[in-house]
């Protein structure tokens, strides 16, 4: 006699992060919206529940980031795997923001989605020969995303342009040879005085401090 597994309704919505609709897609929901039922056996009731609960409190760092310009005429959507967040202190990076450091925010493995308006773009020539792609807000300016060519499996967001940016918190900062004299780092912070010999140390910081839920496994 063939046995039915009991299921839980799970509805999914709009607001769904992409590792929430990643996880249910196997299950047979849309990757958008919809319902669909989980059979128990093959999960359990608490990661569920915590996955619900991830869906209703979407923390900003995992998998799924909006934002937008400075005047609303572009708005974005990012899901993809955080990778590190820096501070640069070079004078390229305080002249693009016209501040006293820039901030990138790594994405890798990523999908990118305009939303709303349109991006313009053009190619920095970078000193050591390689390219990067900037884009900006067509009207207002606004610098939103950086992308080495040669790295297309990577981008970095501008991370003041996300809808909610109250938990960045930076790993390192780099450049800091040339940081302004009244910047004070915070302790523990991985520092360089120019461009890191590699990112890996600054992969592995982020990652102690913005642990990813593991799947939960019966």
């Amino acid at each position: 006699m063939l046995k039915i597994a009991r299921c839980v309704p799970i509805v999914i919505d709009s607001n769904a992060n992409h590792a929430v609709r990643a996880f249910y897609a196997q299950w047979g929901a849309p990757t958008s919206y919809g319902t669909c039922c989980i059979p128990l056996k093959t999960t359990s009731l608490k990661y569920i529940s915590v996955l619900q609960k991830q869906r209703v409190n979407m923390n900003p760092m995992e998998n799924e980031f909006e934002g937008r310009c400075q005047c609303g005429m572009v708005e974005y959507r990012i899901c993809g795997e955080a990778a590190t967040l820096f501070a640069c202190h070079c004078s390229e990076c305080q002249r693009q923001s016209a501040s006293a450091f820039g901030m990138a925010l790594w994405i890798r493995d990523y999908e990118k989605e305009i939303v709303k308006g349109r991006l313009k773009s053009w190619i920095r020539n970078m000193p050591d020969g390689r390219k990067m792609l900037c884009e900006f807000c067509a009207e207002c300016g606004s610098r939103i995303f950086h992308q080495m060519l040669e790295q297309p499996q990577v981008i970095s967001i501008k991370p003041g342009t996300l809808n909610n940016s109250k938990t960045l918190r930076p790993v390192a900062h780099i450049w800091v040879n040339n940081a302004q004299p009244w910047v004070l780092f915070e302790e523990g912070c991985l520092l360089y005085p120019e461009d890191p010999p590699d990112f890996e140390d600054m992969f592995l910081a982020w990652s102690k401090s913005n642990p990813v839920m593991e799947k939960h496994q019966d």
